[in-house]
């Protein structure tokens, strides 16, 4: 921002003004002639309170933490000085305030300072969801007393980073858990080519790479090789990050409650030394991680200020096209979603039948229809996979609800 501003229109309407009097008095004399020359030099009285009041001008600024928690109210004051023995300038402070909730904002101050006043306003600042806070002054406009002129003293914001709450779990829910410590924490799912398990007779429809030739030579026959799958403990989490109409109250909070459910998972399969990804995608941008034990957890944490919420893939797109990219590894995934999404839950269903083990969480926060989820409770597609859906009740439950 400029450092300086002339306001052109009040400049021109003085300039009018000083004419007209000139001319309609250019044989002025006495009182009026006085007039005149207090008028003309009124502009150079008002820029020159407007220096002084510039240089010895200070403002103070004063937050009762550095480092704002979920859910904490934080005390600002800002106090606005002027050092000099004149009455200053008019004084405008215009503030930024950048959250989550973009309902929250801060009232612009519109004052004027005497000589040695100090002038002092407090506000309380809540930062009730995760995410980016930039909190402070955007610009202090000192303004002359014909409003020639406005000064703009150099200003500073502050950037708060609030994380998401920790949820710790002693356990998770029956079915994750047994089928966790059945496979020895997870099992791989990609071929181990190295690994040479048996024969198998070629059917119509199957690839031709690994024919065994030999077999091929020896009894007219196509078989294929079949391998040993790669030994790859661990967990696939993919979070759902759609966000399907404006932000609000609801909308936030959903949100980091999804947030706070994987949190909570991925610290307690770290603190287990389960190897655990995390993976999501909002249409924009995807975000990824990777960590095989509690000396991770922290720098997951930290990259949670990252993940935003937008757009409208489905995390079982995701799932599927990194399927097809050959990117899943462990044979164990975890779907966080907001939604009662047909695909996830097609994917859960079929896992039986497959080498992957499907879990969805489902946060009920998200779920505003309640009939849609009364009658989804008591269709087959939940009972044949009730116990691989976990419900969330809401941001207060998730331990309760992901340890049952």
């Amino acid at each position: 921002m400029k450092r300086i501003k002339i306001n052109p229109r009040a400049v021109g309407i003085y300039l009018i003004g000083l004419f007209i009097v000139y001319l309609t008095g250019m044989s002025m004399s006495g009182v009026l002639l006085f007039i005149f020359y207090i008028y003309l030099l009124f502009p150079v009285i008002s820029l020159g309170l407007l220096l002084v009041s510039y240089f010895r001008f200070r403002y103070f600024e004063h937050f009762s933490t550095e480092h704002p928690v979920k859910g904490q109210e934080v005390l600002y004051k800002l106090s606005l000085a002027n050092e000099a023995k004149l009455t200053g300038p008019f004084v405008s402070v215009r503030f930024k305030f950048i959250s989550p909730d973009l309902s929250m904002h801060l009232n612009d101050i519109h004052t004027s300072l005497k000589g040695g006043e100090i002038s002092s306003r407090e506000y309380t600042i809540k930062y009730p969801y995760r995410g980016i806070y930039k909190v402070g002054i955007e610009y202090i406009r000192l303004r002359d007393l014909l409003n020639w002129i406005s000064l703009f003293p150099e200003v500073w914001f502050r950037t708060f980073y609030v994380y998401p709450r920790i949820v710790e779990l002693q356990t998770v829910f029956a079915d994750l858990q047994n089928v966790i410590e059945a496979s020895g924490y997870g099992q791989g799912i990609l071929l181990d080519h190295t690994l040479f398990k048996d024969l198998k007779e070629y059917r119509s429809g199957l690839a031709l790479k690994h024919v065994s030739w030999k077999k091929f030579a020896a009894t007219g026959k196509p078989f294929l090789k079949n391998y040993e799958k790669t030994s790859w403990p661990g967990v696939e989490i993919y979070l759902d990050l759609r966000r399907e109409r404006a932000a609000d109250h609801t909308v936030l909070e959903r949100e980091d409650c999804s947030v706070e459910i994987l949190v909570a998972l991925v610290k307690y399969f770290l603190g287990n030394n389960i190897p655990t990804s995390v993976h999501a995608f909002n249409g924009r941008e995807r975000y990824d991680y990777y960590g095989t034990n509690s000396s991770y957890f922290a720098g997951f944490y930290k990259s949670t200020i990252n993940i935003t919420f937008a757009g409208r893939c489905s995390p079982a797109k995701v799932f599927t096209s990194d399927m097809q990219d050959q990117l899943i590894k462990a044979g164990t995934i975890i779907f966080i979603t907001h939604m009662l999404d047909p695909e996830v839950l097609e994917l859960v269903s079929a896992s039986g039948s497959s080498d992957v083990a499907a879990f969805a969480v489902i946060n009920q926060s998200g779920i505003q229809n309640a009939e849609s989820q009364k009658e989804f409770l008591f269709s087959d597609a939940f009972l044949d996979t009730s116990g691989n859906i976990v419900f969330v009740n809401s941001i207060d439950t998730i331990r309760e609800n992901l340890e049952a």
